[in-house]
């Protein structure tokens, strides 16, 4: 992909040959944090510097946290007329797999490797479904698995038992690798209302038979098992490239698989579109079904955090998101400081989970090695308070 070049921006920094070169960075890399960034941008702007009169190194602690939210500005005016965005998102689940590593770190120099909870950045495709994305790696069966796989994460574990889990354990992702008849009920392209209206809709002959052969091929892939050897080589292949990841953060859940970050950031859009379900217009006393919940901090879907005591009630947070919306006063609290839900009112424990917390003996042990609270305060760069002071400790 071609840099782009700029569109109209009120930003005081001009888009110039460092701000290209920073964007191709982004295009060979998953992801980028203000750590991971810094020796990258510092050597571009020395590279921009040696045909001056006076040539200056840049080192990689120059660079500020300004100048890089600068740098990701200029970037996003830039890209905005061609659907990609820069967005940004705090690890969830203290994800195993979102360290973005320079030539350098790969032969063994971590200096600038990020920490689990640092703020990540990635450059996503703002009509971006499961299909745009993966079309060019994976055949057309692959990409139907990973539909099961999103399917399991957000309907069959998301509502199990009343249990918001949002992840599989790798022995489920493997048995997916099997189509059955329930598996294969959805399409790629959306919920089950939005593929009948599909089918319905009328076209001309020679459209009509392009795409009846695209339904063909889509139906077939649909019920087209993958063996357990294929399957394995899928997961690996979605968690090395950054798509899937292990809450190694959370004791006993290493063997579950959750979307990452940049996942998370890229499909978004579609989560929401595929697997909540609006109202019914026509039946007035009908509600829609809302499988992926926001956080009411930060308003970004919640794979990871807590939720209101009365699961009916929508409220749910990210961990580190609890206390800035309690701080702020939403969470109403009695006279002796009890914490209550900012929407119904009811008490708000802390030990009501969502994700793989929402499994028992997963969110025993979270209990038991956090004294029977879930909360997480995080600093402006994304890391816990007191996360450098426990490392030390240990």
């Amino acid at each position: 992909m071609a840099s782009p070049s700029p569109a109209p921006s009120t930003s005081s920094s001009a888009y110039d040959t460092t701000h290209r070169a920073f964007l191709q960075s982004f295009l060979s890399h998953s992801t980028f944090t203000l750590i991971t960034a810094r020796p990258i941008l510092a050597a571009i702007l020395t590279a921009a510097s040696s045909h001056d009169d006076h040539p200056r190194t840049t080192l990689a602690n120059d660079i500020t946290e300004a100048e890089f939210t600068s740098y990701i500005n200029s970037l996003n005016a830039a890209l905005s007329p061609y659907d990609f965005e820069i967005r940004s998102a705090i690890p969830q689940t203290g994800c195993s797999n979102t360290q973005t590593q320079t030539n350098g770190e790969r032969n063994g120099d971590t200096r600038s490797v990020a920490g689990e909870n640092e703020r990540i950045y990635a450059l996503i495709n703002t009509t971006s479904d499961p299909q745009t994305q993966l079309a060019t790696t994976y055949t057309p069966a692959e990409i139907a698995y990973i539909k099961r796989l999103l399917d399991a994460m957000f309907e069959t574990y998301n509502v199990q038992n009343g249990r918001e889990i949002c992840a599989i354990t790798e022995m489920q992702a493997t048995q997916l690798s099997r189509v059955t008849g329930s598996s294969s009920r959805r399409s790629m392209g959306g919920n089950s209302t939005q593929q009948q209206q599909q089918q319905q809709r009328p076209t001309n002959d020679d459209d009509g038979e392009e795409d009846g052969d695209a339904t063909a091929q889509q139906t077939q892939a649909q019920t087209q098992s993958l063996t357990l050897p294929q399957a394995t080589t899928v997961l690996k292949t979605l968690t090395s490239t950054g798509w899937l990841t292990h809450p190694t953060s959370i004791p006993g859940a290493k063997n579950y698989y959750v979307l990452s970050p940049r996942a998370l950031l890229e499909l978004k859009n579609w989560l929401f579109e595929t697997y909540n379900e609006p109202p019914d217009e026509e039946a007035e006393d009908e509600e829609g079904i809302e499988r992926i919940k926001t956080c009411k901090g930060c308003s970004e879907i919640v794979i990871s955090g807590q939720r209101c005591v009365d699961r009916s009630c929508g409220v749910r947070m990210h961990d580190f998101c609890v206390a800035a919306v309690m701080r702020a006063g939403a969470g109403r609290s009695t006279g002796g400081g009890e914490r209550k839900c900012p929407q119904c009112g009811k008490g708000w424990t802390g030990k009501e989970f969502v994700g793989v917390r929402a499994v028992k003996e997963v969110g025993e042990r979270w209990l038991a090695r956090h004294g029977g609270g879930a909360e997480r305060r995080v600093n402006g760069r994304g890391r816990e308070d007191g996360e450098e002071e426990e490392e030390e400790e240990e």
